[in-house]
This record gives structure tokens, C-alpha cells and sequence, in this order.
């Protein structure tokens, strides 16, 4: 059933194309690109070809076979536009197969490798399709929004954790350093891991920002805001923990000074 055929699984969020050589008891004995061989369950093959390679051929052609294979897969993949699919299907509350929509694609003449070619091209995109079981039900607009703008909010934390823990490395090792523009949001974060620690509201993000640093102790957070200039070295915790307010305005200073 499955000797000869190129089947395809999906590893650590990369596609694997194979050749199973051998069918072992309950497990597909498969060549990889690579020239490895593996053991795999049939429950993990995402694809299975309906086409077969001639498996007696010398390994070395057949190695070569699956490197054509995956590069024309490759190929066909940079030519799918996966939003174009989705507004074909996108009004019909149905899940939908991968040589299916790869018939709307490439039309009557698709086959192994179109097929493919589709189901990679939607599983990297994770925008406009959700897929279960190997196959695939479009999202709804709405959901389609909700992907996008939480894409938007990663990218955007993405690049605050790259600035903002570039800044704060230099300023632990006393060098001068630009300051970003949402310095006062990371100077909040530091306070709050110096007075709270592990309890401290934003504290998962706190210390992503430390760790992308290179600053592997919270308590750090103390000896950047002395380097910043925000607190002195003999700052009284206890104090700023109690929130008792310290500066008062002039008037009050001088009722007190009548006392």
C-alpha cells in the first residue's frame, strides 16, 4: 500500500518528504532527500502519493527523484496564493481536502505535487485556513481580522524585546546608549520586577526582556534603574513598596515647618 510511495510528514513545523522503501509491521520504513532512513507510523504521513517510485532502483536515483520531487514542490508552493483559495471557498461552512482545493488552483491537470504544493503553502500561512486531520476549514472574516491584528501585536512585542534588550545590555555594561522610544514602558517593567519580583504583574515579560539581554537574575532590575538614574543606591524598597509618598509640595512643607 504504501511501498514506493512519497510520503510526506510534518517535523518539528517542517514538511519531510520521503520515499517509503519498506513497509515494517505497523511502522513505514522511509529514505529521506538527506540520504537518512527513518521509522514512521502511518497515522504522522500528512501525504501519500497516489503515484509510486520503482524502490529496486539504485539509491542513489532515488535520492536524486526525491530532491526533483521536493524541489518542484517548492516551486509550485512560491506560485499559490492562499488568499485567492480562501475567497473561492471562504462563504461555504465546509472542510475541504488538499487535493480539492488544489484542483481549484491548478485546475483538471493537478496532481501529487500540486497537491502538496497547496497543503504546505496553507499550512504556512495559518491566516486564512485552520486544518485538522489533514484537512481544512476557511476561517471566518472575522477571525481572519483577529489572526492579523494578534500578528501585528507579536510583531510589535517582537520588536520592543529586540530594542529594548539591546538598550538595557549596554546600559548594564555602563556604555552609552540611544534610548528607545517606549523607554518609560521598560523602566515601568523594571520597577515593578525590583519592588515585586516573581509577583510582579508583567513579570513573564520583565524577564523575557532581562534573559534577551543577557541578564539572567531580576534583581539586576535594581542596578539598571541606579544606572538610569531613576533610583539612587541606597533606594528604601520598603518605602516605595508601601507607595508612602515621599515629595511634597512646598505648601505643606511650610504649615509643617509652623508646627
Amino acid at each position: 500500500m504504501y511501498e514506493g510511495k512519497i510520503v510526506e510528514y510534518i517535523d518539528q513545523g517542517r514538511f519531510i518528504c520521503t520515499l517509503c522503501i519498506e513497509e515494517r509491521g505497523s511502522h513505514l520504513h522511509l529514505l529521506t532527500a538527506s540520504n537518512r532512513e527513518v521509522n514512521l507510523s502511518p497515522k504522522r504521513a500528512i501525504v501519500v502519493s497516489e503515484t509510486g517510485v520503482d524502490v529496486s532502483k539504485p539509491r542513489e536515483d532515488l535520492i536524486a527523484r526525491l530532491r526533483e520531487i521536493e524541489d518542484v514542490r517548492g516551486s509550485l508552493k512560491q506560485k499559490i496564493d492562499v488568499a485567492e483559495i480562501w475567497e473561492l471557498v471562504r462563504d461555504d461552512e465546509e472542510t475541504y481536502g488538499h487535493k480539492y482545493l488544489a484542483e481549484l488552483v491548478f485546475g483538471d491537470e493537478a496532481g501529487d505535487n500540486h497537491a502538496s504544493a497547496v497543503l504546505r503553502a496553507i499550512f504556512d500561512d495559518r491566516l486564512f485556513f485552520k486544518m485538522k486531520n489533514g484537512q481544512f476549514t476557511p476561517n471566518s472574516e472575522e477571525r481572519v481580522d483577529q489572526i492579523r491584528r494578534q500578528k501585528e501585536e507579536e510583531e510589535i512585542k517582537s520588536e520592543r524585546l529586540r530594542k529594548g534588550s539591546a538598550w538595557l545590555s549596554e546600559v548594564f555594561q555602563g556604555r552609552k546608549a540611544e534610548a528607545p522610544s517606549f523607554k518609560e514602558e521598560i523602566v515601568d517593567l523594571l520597577v515593578q520586577l525590583a519592588l515585586d519580583g516573581n509577583d510582579a504583574p508583567d513579570f513573564k515579560y520583565g524577564k523575557e526582556l532581562l534573559t534577551a539581554a543577557g541578564i539572567t537574575d531580576i534583581k539586576q532590575s535594581m542596578f539598571l534603574l541606579v544606572k538610569l538614574g531613576i533610583w539612587r543606591e541606597d533606594e528604601n524598597l520598603d518605602l516605595l513598596k508601601s507607595e508612602i509618598e515621599t515629595v511634597f509640595p512646598e505648601n505643606e512643607l511650610q504649615e509643617a515647618g509652623k508646627l
